[in-house]
């Protein structure tokens, strides 16, 4: 990647990341309204927040990978797969949110695929 698109990926990471922060929070929500859990750690609370703030961070900028005109398209769509794919399942993982097992990170990874090759065929389709 040029210094271009490094600066248009660490500017759309931070114009995002923030998000992150309202991510985490809704989770929580979410978790404490379903199971009545609203107690957590402060270092839970910590590490939420930073982790989604990086998620969104990261997630925002690989967006800049399509406009890297000599990857390509498939090249730009096979890195961009890999970034998201590590950051959402380090974050599930970082949080707990997910099982640490092989078969949670398997099943995990195919719904990802899918839900990443679906919304890749409608955005692709558009």
């Amino acid at each position: 990647m040029k210094k271009h698109h490094w600066k248009e990926f660490l500017l759309r990471g931070a114009l995002f990341g923030g998000l992150g922060c309202i991510v985490v929070a809704t989770v929580y929500l979410n978790v404490g309204l379903t199971t009545g859990e609203t107690a957590m750690t402060t270092l839970d609370f910590f590490r939420a927040t930073v982790s989604g703030y990086v998620l969104t961070f990261v997630v925002a900028g690989a967006s800049v990978f399509y406009q890297v005109e000599e990857w390509g398209l498939a090249k730009a769509t096979l890195l961009h797969l890999a970034v998201l794919y590590v950051a959402y399942l380090g974050a599930n993982l970082l949080n707990g949110w997910l099982s640490r097992d092989w078969v949670s990170v398997g099943i995990y990874t195919g719904i990802f695929l899918a839900i990443y090759l679906v919304s890749w065929g409608i955005v692709g389709a558009s």
